[in-house]
């Protein structure tokens, strides 16, 4: 059982590794996981990863514990991440990719590039 069960959400499209990683959290600890792909959503989910398609970043975002980018979308720049941080469970974003490293961001939004020092 997962210690501190929670939500994790992972927005990618060419980082594979990221849905897989998804995937084996949710079957290691029965944790909910949401996956966001807007240009290739295919129903509830995709065979092979135990997790839930997403159209939208508030959609996928509501609730979460953990968001992980793993893209480097222009959408994900240019997104209001103040109101997108109050959607969260806990408003902290992992960048796998450090793409929002230069995007101004709200002091309620805890990042986390990977690779860089943690902005509290």
């Amino acid at each position: 059982m997962c210690p501190a069960p929670a939500r994790v959400c992972v927005t990618t499209n060419q980082n594979a590794w990221l849905k897989h990683c998804a995937g084996a959290y949710f079957q290691l600890y029965q944790s909910p996981v949401k996956v966001m792909r807007p240009f290739n959503v295919y129903g509830p989910g995709q065979p092979g990863v135990d997790a839930v398609l997403a159209a939208s970043l508030p959609e996928v975002l509501a609730g979460a514990d953990l968001p992980v980018l793993g893209t480097g979308w222009p959408e994900f720049r240019e997104a209001n991440w103040a109101d997108l941080s109050a959607l969260m469970r806990t408003p902290a974003l992992l960048d796998a990719r450090n793409y929002l490293r230069d995007t101004p961001l709200p002091s309620s939004l805890r990042y986390c590039p990977v690779g860089r020092a943690v902005l509290a």
